[in-house]
């Protein structure tokens, strides 16, 4: 029995020798707190963390072998959402520079864009043009919002004057009356979505809110 457990410990510690050897917290408090890790290759992140992740206001240095990438800005559950990118070619030695942001929206990356175009109009949108039909209310006074949150933080929803509070992973149904609404949707850290949308009495909508970062 203790040759077994022995062996299972012998096991352990080789499953998690490389996850140690990839990274090493040098400085600080890289759980939660502000310190400074290294990864493999020297690629390296300073800044917040929380949890274990990269959480915060931070500075991430990558390297391939070409380039090296500097992204400085607000990280998100290990994910920039917000900042700047400085990819200076190591051969070279010229520098290109992107900015990060990460957009609120529903669907795909090509209806986010196209509405944020929208929004500098006072056209209001219809809300099939964000939503998808998915059937019919049995009052036709009335029009119903299926919402699924696939972010991995909460956001807010508001309609006209009313506001919903969507945890992560969580799906909610909101009967309202038919009409032209302002809309607004934002999480923690990312550009909301903003305009206004008419909806039509009779209808079920249906759509998942979603957190796409570009970089451009």
């Amino acid at each position: 029995m203790r040759a077994f457990l022995n062996l299972k410990s012998i096991i352990l510690v080789f499953l998690f020798f490389p996850f140690i050897l990839s990274s090493q917290c040098v400085e600080g408090d890289c759980v939660n707190g502000f310190g400074k890790i290294i990864y493999e290759g020297n690629n390296s992140y300073e800044g917040s963390f929380k949890d274990g992740l990269k959480n915060g206001q931070g500075i991430l240095i990558e390297y391939t072998e070409d380039y090296k990438a500097t992204t400085k800005g607000l990280f998100v559950l290990d994910r920039i959402i917000e900042g700047k990118k400085v990819q200076i070619h190591l051969k070279l030695g010229f520098p290109v520079e992107s900015t990060i942001t990460s957009y609120s929206g529903f669907g795909d990356n090509d209806n986010i864009n196209k509405h944020n175009d929208k929004i500098k109009t006072t056209t209001p949108i219809n809300a099939d043009e964000i939503f998808d039909i998915v059937g019919e209310t049995n009052d036709l006074s009335l029009c119903e919002i299926s919402i699924f949150n696939s972010h991995t933080d909460s956001f807010i929803l508001k309609l006209g004057p009313s506001s919903y509070s969507f945890k992560s992973t969580e799906t909610k149904t909101i009967t309202i009356k038919p009409g032209t609404y302002s809309i607004h949707a934002s999480s923690v850290g990312v550009k909301p979505f903003i305009g206004e949308i008419k909806l039509e009495g009779g209808k079920k909508y249906s759509r998942v809110y979603r957190v796409i970062t570009i970089s451009k």
